[in-house]
C-alpha cells in the first residue's frame, strides 16, 4: 500500500473518529438512586428513596427547619464542558421551601429562600433542568434543600461530557465513514489504473 492510500485511510477513519461525540459516559454514580444512596454523601435531614411516578426509586428529600445538602464528587477532563442534568419533581407549594444546585461553588439554581424557606418554591411541578459547566479534573454537584413538611424527589442526575457544535446522529456518522471509505477505494482504483 502506497504512503497516499494510508494517509487517506487513516484521514477516513480520523473523520468518522472526529465527529463521535466525546464522553459519552455518564461521570455520576447511581444517579437514579436504584441503588438508594451508593456513590453519594446524603443530608443530615430527612432522606430516603422510594419509587416514583415511574416505578424506579427516585430520592426523596424533606430536611424540616435547615437546609441540608445531597452530594457527590466525580472526576473530569479539566477545561472539557459538561452537562448537568437531573429531574425534579414537587408534589406542592405547602410550607416553607428551598431547592439548589450546584457545581462546586457555582450556584446554578436557587429557588425559594436558604434561611427562612419563604416565599418557598412554587408547585406543584415537574421538571428537568439541564446546565452547562467547564470541568476542573474534580468537580462535586450538591444538591440544597428544605422542605417543610413536605419533600421533593430527585432522580436522573447526570453529568456527560458535551462537544461544541451539535452531535451528529448515528446514521450521519456511517454516511460520514462509508463516503470516505467510497473515497478512499474510488482514489486507490484510480492509482491502480494509472
Amino acid at each position: 500500500m502506497t504512503k497516499f492510500m494510508r494517509l487517506l485511510y487513516s484521514f477516513a477513519a480520523f473523520s468518522t473518529l472526529a465527529v463521535t461525540p466525546a464522553f459519552a459516559n455518564d461521570l455520576i454514580v447511581n444517579g437514579g438512586f436504584e441503588s438508594y444512596f451508593t456513590g453519594w454523601v446524603p443530608p443530615s435531614g430527612a432522606v430516603g428513596v422510594r419509587p416514583g411516578v415511574d416505578g424506579t426509586l427516585e430520592a426523596y428529600l424533606g430536611t424540616v427547619g435547615y437546609v441540608s445538602y445531597l452530594s457527590q464528587t466525580f472526576t473530569d477532563v479539566s477545561g472539557a464542558s459538561y452537562l448537568l442534568s437531573f429531574n425534579l419533581y414537587n408534589p406542592d407549594s405547602n410550607g416553607p421551601s428551598y431547592f439548589s444546585a450546584a457545581i462546586d461553588s457555582t450556584l446554578l439554581l436557587s429557588l425559594g429562600d436558604p434561611v427562612t424557606g419563604l416565599p418557598g418554591v412554587p408547585g406543584p411541578f415537574d421538571n428537568e433542568y439541564n446546565y452547562t459547566f467547564t470541568g476542573t479534573g474534580s468537580d462535586t454537584v450538591s444538591f440544597g434543600e428544605r422542605r417543610d413538611p413536605s419533600y421533593f424527589q430527585l432522580d436522573n442526575v447526570s453529568v456527560t461530557g458535551v462537544v461544541a457544535g451539535t452531535t451528529p446522529e448515528p446514521s450521519s456518522l456511517v454516511l460520514l465513514g462509508t463516503g470516505a471509505l467510497s473515497l478512499a477505494g474510488a482514489v486507490r482504483r484510480k492509482l491502480r489504473k494509472a
